[in-house]
């Protein structure tokens, strides 16, 4: 199989309710094509790995691939979820705020 760090990575996969067909392996096919009923379970994790796993309807594993990307580690400042935060109780703080406004205006 050719090195994902050689070109792009294809992922197909259509064996869930359709009716089932086969195709014709290529020198770019890594496994199948086989008409067989299954479905994928995409992992993604934390450190930049996402695994993948075609599974058949009798719950078996029958192909799987892992991509792994390296995940740079941010470069100080605060972290997504910080961010995230603060801005959800900056948007909270300013929804108080407009609602007190509006109540003291009616008053």
């Amino acid at each position: 199989m050719q090195s994902p760090e050689n070109g792009t990575v294809y992922i197909v996969s259509g064996g869930w309710g359709a009716p089932l067909y086969s195709g014709t392996p290529g020198w770019w096919t890594a496994y199948g094509p086989e008409g067989k009923y299954n479905f994928v379970v995409v992992d993604i994790f934390d450190n930049g790995t996402l695994h993948l796993q075609a599974v058949g309807t009798d719950g078996e594993t029958f192909d799987e691939y892992y991509i792994h990307k390296e995940v740079p580690a941010p470069e100080g400042g605060l972290p997504i979820v910080a961010i995230v935060i603060v801005s959800i109780v900056v948007i909270a703080c300013a929804g108080v705020a407009f609602y007190l406004l509006r109540i003291r205006g009616k008053s």
